[in-house]
């Protein structure tokens, strides 16, 4: 039964991220409702596994993803949408993916900043815009978080 349940949920999740990663890219947002969708496809995996002590390390690695996450955004450095969407990933994966999900979402967030960047410049020698560029980190977040539920699955 976990496996069926795994794999409608990751599913589910699929398609929620896709939805993110077309949202961030188009308008640098990640709407409430996606990163709640999420975090309640964490809620439900946990729940329906029935195994409290995996569920309470996730929901601790959960809370300190967004606590960390609280600061850099307090700092300027990350968006709001991408606190939330990572704390609901970490929660969805489990605290034992959570290292591999950073991992990725690092490696992840490097390639599509720089192709930004390479973007940017091509865009601003065609024409005058001085525009600071941002990352839509949530295309990094969520393509980790695929990664790791793919690996789950295999």
């Amino acid at each position: 039964m976990s496996g069926i349940l795994l794999n409608g949920l990751s599913l589910i999740a699929f398609g929620l991220y896709g939805l993110v990663a077309v949202q961030d890219l188009r308008y640098r947002r990640i709407a409430n409702w996606l990163c709640l969708g999420i975090l309640m496809l964490g809620v439900v995996r946990w729940g329906v596994l029935a195994d409290p002590v995996a569920a309470g390390e996730a929901l601790l690695a959960a809370a300190v993803a967004f606590g960390v996450g609280a600061v850099l955004h307090a700092r300027g450095y990350v968006g709001g949408g991408d606190v939330k969407l990572l704390a609901a990933s970490v929660l969805l994966v489990g605290a034992a993916a959570a290292l591999p999900l950073i991992v990725v979402m690092a490696l992840a967030g490097g390639v599509l900043s720089l192709a930004l960047l390479a973007f940017e410049r091509f865009r601003r020698a065609a024409s005058s815009a001085r525009a600071t560029p941002t990352v839509p980190y949530g295309v990094a977040i969520g393509a980790a978080a695929v990664w790791v539920l793919f690996l789950q699955l295999s």
